[in-house]
């Protein structure tokens, strides 16, 4: 997973679900990089557009694993 597209996922946990405009406030990076990082975690069903509008985690065991890991050592993991 790159850089990128770990930068992503937390925000996405972070924030319980994010839409474009606080991904664009979150993450220093223009829309095409976004997008271009968004596409394969949605094709490798990690991540998904749900009906209200926001990107979401749908692999729920690698959220629930990033969340455990937080609480445990107060970072999330390399």
């Amino acid at each position: 997973m790159s850089v990128q597209e770990r930068e992503i996922i937390l925000t996405l946990i972070e924030n319980d679900g994010a839409n474009w405009t606080l991904l664009l406030n979150e993450l220093n990076y223009s829309k095409p990089t976004i997008s271009k990082y968004l596409d394969p975690l949605s094709n490798k069903g990690i991540i998904e557009y749900d009906f209200n509008k926001k990107y979401i985690i749908s692999d729920k065991m690698l959220k629930t694993w990033l969340k455990t890991k937080y609480e445990q050592n107060g970072r999330y993991p390399p």
